[in-house]
């Protein structure tokens, strides 16, 4: 039998540039959805006639019922978090019974990771969601004895170890951080439940994905954030933690790459950002920054929602063509609800992104036509 081919999708700008959407319209294409980076920091919304969902560690093209979804080794998977997005996803009427696969060596989010970075993320403009600190556990292994890296895998094959080394870490950051008030005993059950409960979908064949396309199935690998957000090349400090590059594909995703057809690159008409960091064709610049940084919750939707959109869109003031745009475009976190800054398209930038990549198709979204 003739060996299938992966593509790569990945966003092109700062994230949030509707890859979802691509990747539900082109979903027929393939046989394999799979993510090979990030946790549940990222947010992918797809919206059909009847039901809305945000993804954040499930594969998009789940209303394809004959689509494996898998989730790569280059990710971080939060147990709690997952299950109970497999509660809502089931809630839509989609059942990936039999179809979602983890891989083994996928890193756990511990309850610990989320302290830190509720701790010490807001200088970089994290999700608070553990990520960073698991990525860093990831790279440093051990503490002494104490074994900080904890992989999807050790649930099966020593699930009374991890729950032990999860609750030394935890208690670790609790005592050295001086932390009150905090239920071990509780955070412990919660954790250790989510845990066990998605051992089902634990891959524990590392060549999962390359038997696959071996047989002759096609794999769309799905990148989570964006390019400019990448660990290495991309804006840093004020970056992810993990690699958003088209070649990280097959690191992350458990594929080799001679079976890569074509990348495609995801943009938007109008750009946005969440969080900190430079961002030079901010509408209103240093203040929408600040603006958007310091209103970081869901609540500022809301207020945004009421303002009168015709005289900020008319404006003269950059700031107030900002705000509107955000309303009008829907754009505010999936996973925090807290507002995107906006600004228009860099095509600088965009040739950039393309060249390091090596984008071979681009999809354009928020365009409009009058």
């Amino acid at each position: 039998m003739q060996n299938g081919h992966s593509d790569i999708l990945i966003g092109l700008q700062y994230g949030d540039e509707g890859k979802a959407r691509i990747i539900d319209t082109i979903a027929d294409e393939y046989d394999v959805i799979a993510r090979f980076n990030g946790g549940s920091n990222a947010g992918h919304t797809i919206e059909t006639a009847k039901s809305r969902i945000s993804l954040h560690q499930v594969p998009s093209g789940i209303f394809y019922d004959n689509k494996i979804l898998y989730i790569g080794s280059g990710c971080v998977v939060n147990p709690a978090k997952l299950v109970a997005e497999i509660k809502d996803i089931n809630a839509v009427g989609v059942s990936l019974d039999g179809r979602f696969h983890i891989s083994s060596m996928a890193s756990l989010v511990q309850p610990h990771h989320i302290i830190i970075d509720k701790l010490t993320g807001d200088s970089v403009g994290t999700t608070g969601q553990g990520i960073g600190p698991a990525y860093s556990d990831r790279a440093l292994r051990l503490n002494n004895t104490r074994l900080l890296n904890i992989r999807t895998g050790d649930l099966i094959s020593n699930p009374t170890g991890v729950f032990s080394a999860v609750q030394e870490n935890l208690e670790q950051t609790i005592g050295s951080n001086n932390i009150k008030d905090l239920d071990v005993a509780q955070i412990m059950s919660e954790f250790s439940a989510a845990s066990l409960e998605i051992v089902k979908h634990v891959e524990v064949d590392t060549l999962f994905m390359s038997k696959l396309v071996q047989k002759g199935l096609h794999v769309l690998f799905e990148g989570a954030q964006s390019f400019m957000l990448d660990v290495v090349k991309g804006s840093v400090p004020y970056v992810t933690s993990s690699s958003t590059l088209a070649a990280a594909a097959y690191v992350g995703g458990d594929l080799p790459p001679n079976f890569h057809r074509k990348t495609i690159g995801v943009a938007k008409a109008i750009m946005s950002r969440v969080g900190k960091g430079p961002f030079s064709t901010e509408f209103g610049g240093p203040r929408s920054e600040k603006y958007c940084t310091e209103n970081n919750s869901a609540s500022i939707k809301h207020s945004e929602k009421q303002l009168n959109i015709h005289n900020l869109i008319t404006s003269n003031d950059p700031f107030d063509v900002g705000v509107a745009l955000r309303v009008l475009g829907n754009e505010y976190g999936a996973t925090t609800g807290r507002p995107r800054r906006i600004g228009y398209l860099d095509l600088v930038q965009l040739a950039y992104a393309v060249k390091v990549n090596g984008v071979d198709e681009i999809h354009l979204n928020k365009c409009v036509t009058s």
